[in-house]
C-alpha cells in the first residue's frame, strides 16, 4: 500500500518539466488526479481549473497529458464524490509538487450572491501542492485525490465584502489496485446541515457537512483512532463526541443513526 497524505497550504513558486525518457522496455505509470472537497458553510464555491501541472524529481513541470479543464462547483464533491480532472501516463519516479492553474471564474456564492475569489498566485504559478515520498513504479496505475478544505481556504478581506481563496489541500496518493480506502459514515437525526469533523491521535483531520438526509462520509482516512464531533458550524461543536473510533484501512466504519442536539 502506497499513501501519501498531507494538509498543504498553496503558496507561489517554480516548477520545472516532468518529461523523462524511460527507455522502450519501461511501461509507464498511470496517474489520475480527482478533486473532491471537505466543505465550508457556504452555497457555492466555484473554481476555474486551466491546467494541472506535475513535477517529477529536480526537473521542470508540464501539463498533464489529459486534461479536464472546467469550471467546478466543489461543495458538489463531498461525501465521497470526487472528480477527475487529470490523467494520463507518467515518469517512472518521485512526485515532487502538483499545481492547479485557475482561470478568472472563480467565486463563492453567499445568500444567494456570488462573490469573486481572489486568486493571483493560482492564476500566475498556480495552486502548489507539495509531495512527499510519492514514487510512482512501471506499470502501476495510481489515484492522487486533492482535498480542498473549502471551510479553511476562503478569507474574508476585513468586512470589505471581497475574498481570498488561500487554499488548504491535502493530498492522498494511492495504488488503484489497494483496498477501497477506509471511512467513517452515518446519518444524522434530526437531519440537519451540521458539520461532522473527525481527527486521528496522529494529527490528520477531515471534516464534511452532512447532506440534506443527514448523511455524511469521511472518506480516504488513513488507518488509526479517531475522535468525531459533530456541531452547527465550520469548527468543531458540542452537539455529538465519539472517541475510540477504530479505523482499519479498506473498510467502513458504519456508526448508525446519530441522535444530535
Amino acid at each position: 500500500m502506497l499513501r501519501t497524505t498531507l494538509l498543504a497550504l498553496a503558496a507561489a513558486g517554480i516548477l520545472g518539466a516532468c518529461n523523462r525518457d524511460e527507455g522502450p522496455d519501461i511501461v509507464q505509470p498511470r496517474l489520475q488526479v480527482r478533486l473532491t472537497d471537505a466543505p465550508g458553510d457556504y452555497e457555492k464555491v466555484l473554481i476555474d481549473v486551466v491546467d494541472v501541472q506535475l513535477r517529477f524529481g529536480e526537473g521542470d513541470a508540464a501539463s498533464a497529458p489529459e486534461l479536464y479543464a472546467g469550471t467546478y462547483d466543489l461543495l458538489e464533491l463531498t461525501n465521497g464524490v470526487d472528480t477527475l480532472i487529470a490523467a494520463g501516463d507518467m515518469p517512472v519516479g518521485e512526485l515532487k509538487e502538483v499545481r492547479l492553474i485557475l482561470g478568472d471564474d472563480n467565486f463563492v456564492q453567499i445568500d444567494g450572491a456570488q462573490h469573486a475569489l481572489s486568486t493571483p498566485s493560482a492564476q500566475q504559478s498556480g495552486l502548489k501542492i507539495k509531495l512527499d515520498g510519492a514514487e510512482l513504479e512501471p506499470g502501476r496505475a495510481y489515484e492522487l485525490l486533492l482535498d480542498f478544505d473549502a471551510g479553511r481556504s476562503i478569507v474574508e478581506a476585513g468586512n470589505s465584502g471581497k475574498y481570498n481563496l488561500k487554499p488548504v489541500i491535502r493530498a492522498t496518493l494511492r495504488e488503484v489496485d489497494d483496498p477501497v480506502s477506509a471511512r467513517i459514515e452515518g446519518i444524522l437525526a434530526p437531519a440537519e446541515r451540521q458539520y461532522v469533523f473527525a481527527y486521528a491521535e496522529a494529527g490528520d483531520t477531515v471534516g464534511t457537512y452532512a447532506d440534506s438526509l443527514g448523511a455524511f462520509a469521511l472518506v480516504d482516512l488513513a488507518a488509526g483512532l479517531y475522535t468525531l464531533e459533530v456541531g452547527p458550524g465550520d469548527s468543531v461543536g458540542s452537539a455529538f463526541r465519539q472517541e475510540g473510533i477504530l479505523v482499519v484501512q479498506g473498510q467502513t466504519v458504519d456508526l448508525g443513526t446519530i441522535a444530535v442536539d
